[in-house]
């Protein structure tokens, strides 16, 4: 005899069970060191919320792999951005690369100046409220992505893709505690990067504030 379902599966009751998923294109982005969440968010075309794998160790025994749990791992965190037409947001993260190691002036630049713990990124939900918040710890921009460009790609807009990569991330209350307190950003030495022109050598930026 078949096994009875505690309740009939039906439409009904598989409504009740899911209730309202959560929305992928409903999401935040926390990069103060460049810009507002606001702005952020609006020039994010999309990105992931990260994950974490925690490694195993094998113990042998009687010909028998017990395992047991070892450290975590995580994985680079990614973001596609629409690029302005000043290219000035582009040229922020460039700045940003540029006080981990400056090519032009063979400047190495220690991990405190560049490292932040400041970024995060929060599902939403459907009234904006955020619901799940990731605090990104140790967070740079490895990588600036190209930019593709052609006489045929007149239907769309450039975009942009940043990697980063951290140390770990935490789940959070709110961005902006204790947990992410720690910014690299040196407001002494801020400095606004005019259309059409690098930034000097060593200079941070002013938070991107597209025209």
């Amino acid at each position: 005899m078949p096994l009875q379902p505690d309740v009939p599966f039906n439409l009904y009751n598989f409504r009740q069970v899911i209730g309202d998923p959560a929305r992928p294109f409903l999401f935040l982005i926390h990069i103060p060191e460049v810009g507002t969440d606001q702005t952020m968010t609006a020039m994010a075309r999309s990105t992931k919320l990260p994950g974490q794998t925690l490694g195993s160790i094998d113990i042998p025994f009687q010909g028998v792999n017990i395992k047991v749990g070892g450290t975590p791992t995580f994985q680079d965190w990614d973001v596609t951005f629409l690029c302005d037409e000043a290219h000035q947001l582009r040229r922020i993260f460039f700045t940003w690369q540029t006080l981990a190691y400056d090519i032009g002036l063979g400047n190495v630049g220690h991990s405190n100046m560049y490292k932040s713990d400041q970024i995060g990124v929060a599902q939403l939900a459907r009234d904006g409220e955020q619901v799940s918040l990731f605090g990104l710890v140790g967070a740079w921009p490895k990588a600036v992505g190209d930019i593709e460009v052609g006489h045929d790609q007149n239907a769309t807009f450039e975009s942009f893709p940043v990697t980063f990569s951290m140390d770990y991330f935490r789940v959070v209350d709110q961005f902006g505690t204790q947990a992410m307190a720690n910014s690299f950003v040196n407001s002494s030495t801020s400095v606004q990067i005019s259309r059409g022109s690098p930034p000097p050598n060593g200079a941070w930026t002013t938070p991107f504030n597209p025209q």
